[in-house]
């Protein structure tokens, strides 16, 4: 009986998983301004900004010759330095983003996580060395928590100086919320079953 029911929390732990659509923005060198909204698709909007008027939609290997996976849509901060502020419209949690800085050779990635008070939860720094490779060993700047409002990213050391970055859409979870119609049903359905399963031993 524990082992079905880790199985079964296990599953619905996953029902929450969200990211955001960077295809949606546009092909590639489509301008996005300073910034840009977007709604994930579990329905949480997210704000992306920049204090510079440079942040660029483009894609690995046709257009970016980085780190990330082949085809991986990507924003790009277009020759600007300075870190990129992404505001949740509601609170999310286990935020993981993938970076490169726009220079061959070694760099370290930063994340800060901001709660709705803008009190700091924790800051995450990961080395990284940025090539032409396209195997998918960015740098990948995790945060395991809840109550996030807000995060700022960047490149705040890298090679050269040069501190532009793209980033590739990040994952998250919302941290509360109600699953969909779908997800409902499978949580529904995962509870019948337990409560099926049980009564059989019971009788056993």
């Amino acid at each position: 009986m524990r082992k079905l029911l880790a199985v079964f929390a296990v599953s619905s732990i996953g029902l929450f998983a969200d990211t955001f659509d960077f295809t949606t923005l546009g092909g590639n060198f489509t301008g996005l301004g300073s910034s840009f909204s977007l709604t994930s698709t579990n329905g949480v909007t997210g704000t992306f900004s920049q204090n510079v008027n440079g942040l660029q939609r483009i894609d690995q290997s046709n257009g970016w010759t980085g780190n990330f996976l082949p085809g991986t849509p990507l924003v790009w901060t277009a020759g600007t330095n300075g870190p990129v502020t992404l505001l949740f419209s509601q609170a999310v949690s286990n935020f993981s983003i993938g970076i490169q800085a726009d220079f061959y050779g070694d760099y370290t990635g930063q994340l800060e996580v901001y709660n709705s008070s803008n009190m700091l939860l924790g800051t995450v720094s990961v080395n990284g060395v940025s090539g032409p490779a396209a195997d998918g060993s960015q740098a990948v700047l995790s945060f395991s928590g809840s109550g996030i409002r807000s995060v700022r990213f960047g490149v705040p050391v890298a090679t050269g100086g040069i501190q532009d970055f793209a980033f590739s859409a990040p994952t998250f979870a919302a941290a509360t919320g109600v699953p969909e119609p779908s997800s409902a049903f499978i949580l529904m359905a995962g509870l019948a079953a337990s409560a099926t399963w049980i009564r059989r031993r019971r009788h056993q």
